[in-house]
């Protein structure tokens, strides 16, 4: 049940994951701040919430439709006779 644990292919592959995961975040924080920078003053503040916001979310969803995809048993979408 827990040989996952003790399989050193699972942890290099969570680690490099996260490793993703961060280069994107400050990448987004990067790009944000540049755009967000042209805007007023008073408008930043929320520009910057939504623009994070939006990134997690968008985020939160891609994960939730990698994990769904890995869990079907059928095809999922036949075309040119190709299985999918």
């Amino acid at each position: 049940m827990y040989e996952w644990i003790f399989n050193l292919e699972n942890w290099l592959t969570l680690s490099i994951l996260t490793i993703l995961e961060i280069v994107l975040g400050i990448d987004n924080i990067l790009f944000l701040l540049l755009i967000v920078g042209k805007l007023p003053i008073h408008q930043q503040y929320i520009a910057r919430f939504l623009g994070l916001s939006g990134a997690m979310i968008i985020r939160l969803i891609i994960l939730a439709s990698l994990t769904w995809l890995t869990h079907l048993k059928e095809p999922f979408i036949t075309f040119m006779h190709h299985v999918f």
